[in-house]
């Protein structure tokens, strides 16, 4: 946002604010955020909490050129340093904010996730229906990786059962999609006609 403001290309900006706010952070990363909101845990609760606010916050400042009265308006009412938003800081990368690990398993939850409803949508299974999900993985670093997101998977993917497994026995009548961390197949057999 920064490189292309300075360059003055603002409906580039626009669009990536646009991109970022909703297929980002609504999209995936508020959705997700439910699972440890609802959980026991209060440390991450807390955790959860302080990067919904901080990138709020972010937010409000990246739009605050081109939606004034009502970034500072929104900004008022969450917590923040300063008396206006006009006089915070211009957003910059952290680094140390940046975590590579959790961005590839954030990616690779979402491509798992995008294949199951892509998969579902193309048998008319609707998400509100439980169906069987398996989820053949490269390796068990992988495995470990998924079974550690497994309340991810089933909050947005309704599995009736859900295997996550390097050795799964494929049945013949079932639909596979290639992902990252491997293959995800959804079993036909009672889903649709045959």
């Amino acid at each position: 946002v920064t490189s292309l403001s300075e360059k003055y290309e603002f409906g580039e900006v626009g669009r990536s604010l646009y991109n970022f706010i909703w297929d980002e952070f609504c999209d995936w990363y508020i959705e997700m955020s439910k699972i440890p909101m609802n959980q026991e845990d209060e440390i991450q609760k807390n955790v959860t909490r302080s990067v919904l606010s901080y990138t709020l916050d972010r937010i409000m400042r990246l739009l605050h050129p081109f939606m004034p009265f009502v970034t500072e308006h929104i900004w008022q009412n969450i917590p923040h340093d300063g008396t206006s938003i006009v006089t915070s800081q211009w957003p910059t990368v952290d680094q140390s904010l940046m975590f590579e690990d959790s961005k590839v398993v954030m990616e690779q939850l979402v491509e798992i996730i995008k294949s199951v409803r892509q998969s579902r949508l193309e048998v008319n299974t609707p998400l509100s229906k439980p169906i069987p999900i398996k989820i053949q993985v490269k390796d068990q670093n992988v495995q470990a990786l998924l079974i550690r997101n497994q309340d991810y998977l089933e909050r947005f993917c309704n599995p009736s059962t859900l295997e996550i497994s390097t050795n799964i026995e494929i049945p013949e009548k079932a639909m596979t999609s290639v992902v990252t961390a491997g293959e995800v197949i959804l079993p036909l057999e009672g889903l649709i006609d045959m």
